[in-house]
């Protein structure tokens, strides 16, 4: 009787086991039906397929003037890439609805509420940053700055192509922010270097001139490594004065001004380091009547009269010498007497006379093109060759008038809009 419970139980547990074995997988599909239902019902925005896309870029409508050059070079970018594409300025959302689940690739700060909440994130985060961030309808790429935008548009373009480079995905829900990190400075050298072309572009105002004394036109301005100089023209009864004010750039504070000074047009004003003395080339007596202001008091010290024309003139501490600019675009290096050393005349002959900047490596000199949306800013060497007629952006409804360097950054004065920029050095073709 013990003997047959033991052979039952024995073919017992057999058949058990037998019924709970898995079946063998099919040929060729190793994965379990679970991972591939999840990996199949992962939502997905689809931006390009097939060279179409259903998506439009929005673009906020106040962008400054990099942000706004590099938005639109990323649209041209999109369209030699993938396809043709709309492109719109977030202000249409006001003029007419937008259904809530419009496609959308959202660049910056629009006025869309996907928008706003990046950014919180990005400010939440700290630091420098950029993020993308995709509802089931919209893509967001912004960043905390210029040059973080730009690492934004560049990652969005690089990590969500198939490999043929004929279709764009991003998954619903996606978001990155990348790490704090710091911002760059495009160098000259390093763009022409690199073939991409140099252009320069308005990235904020940080400085609203004050009509002082009846000046009230900006004109020249420099300075001394701490404070800004600005000269304002006024006209009077007696003909057309100068009035030069004085800055704290870190606060916009107004040190000082001074009375109406016979300074003429005021075109440009340089820093002589070597006797604390504003240097003005006023434009009067056909460009050759230069002016001294103290730096300190403001006070008139004096003229005198140069056997050349200057509208344009930097001090250069270092060799205790000048650069100026004279007619027919001649650029100049004077001794600390102003006798001309040497000089050549400028390959780019669009001719504005606007003050010019050098930082001793190059010669910086802004032209105005009346009109124009775009501006011109022409750097030399040294020597003499002409490294670019770059594009000056983000300055279409202000006259550049001057321009220096301080703290590593360049600010350009401006006449109608009557405020200091910084600008930056940007590419001419971003990709």
């Amino acid at each position: 009787m013990k003997k047959f419970n033991f052979v039952f139980l024995t073919l017992a547990l057999l058949i058990l086991l037998t019924a709970c074995a898995p079946a063998p997988a099919e040929e060729g599909n190793s994965t379990s039906e679970t991972e591939a239902v999840t990996e199949e019902n992962v939502p997905k925005l689809t931006v390009v397929s097939s060279g179409k896309t259903e998506f439009k870029i929005i673009r906020p409508e106040e962008s400054d003037g990099a942000s706004g050059q590099l938005f639109a070079a990323f649209f041209r970018e999109f369209e030699e890439r993938f396809c043709s594409i709309e492109t719109e300025f977030d202000v249409m959302a006001l003029i007419k609805p937008v259904a809530p689940d419009a496609k959308e690739i959202l660049l910056g700060d629009t006025n869309r509420e996907e928008s706003a909440l990046l950014s919180e994130k990005l400010s939440a985060s700290g630091g420098n940053r950029f993020g993308i961030m995709a509802t089931d309808s919209k893509i967001v790429i912004n960043g905390t700055g210029w040059y973080q935008r730009y690492l934004a548009l560049d990652y969005f373009l690089n990590n969500f192509v198939s490999a043929d480079g004929t279709s764009v995905e991003i998954e619903c829900g996606f978001e990155y922010i990348s790490d704090a990190s710091e911002d760059k400075s495009f160098e000259i050298a390093e763009l022409l270097a690199d073939g991409r072309g140099v252009a320069f572009a308005a990235t904020e105002k940080v400085l609203k001139f004050q009509n002082k004394n009846g000046g009230g036109t900006p004109q020249g301005g420099c300075t001394d490594g701490k404070y800004v100089y600005v000269g304002m023209m006024g006209t009077g009864d007696s003909g057309d004065y100068g009035v030069v004010s004085k800055y704290d750039l870190a606060t916009g504070e107004l040190i000082k001004f001074s009375e109406r000074l016979p300074t003429f047009h005021t075109n440009d004003l340089t820093y002589d380091a070597k006797n604390n003395r504003i240097v003005i080339a006023t434009l009067d007596a056909g460009w050759t009547r230069l002016s001294f202001v103290d730096a300190d008091t403001l006070e008139f010290l004096g003229d005198l009269t140069t056997p050349m024309g200057i509208r344009g003139l930097e001090y250069l501490p270092e060799s205790n010498t000048y650069v100026a600019a004279g007619f027919n675009i001649e650029i100049m290096i004077l001794d600390e007497k102003f006798n001309k050393i040497s000089s050549h005349i400028c390959a780019d002959q669009t001719l504005m006379t606007q003050g010019l900047y050098s930082d001793g490596e190059y010669v910086y000199d802004p032209r105005y093109l009346e009109g124009k949306a775009v501006h011109l800013l022409v750097v030399e060497d040294m020597d003499g060759n002409l490294l670019a007629s770059a594009n000056l952006y983000g300055l279409s409804g202000a006259e550049p008038e001057h321009m220096f360097k301080l703290n590593g950054k360049f600010y350009i004065g401006c006449n109608h809009s009557g405020y200091l920029y910084e600008v930056a050095v940007i590419p001419q073709n971003w990709w």
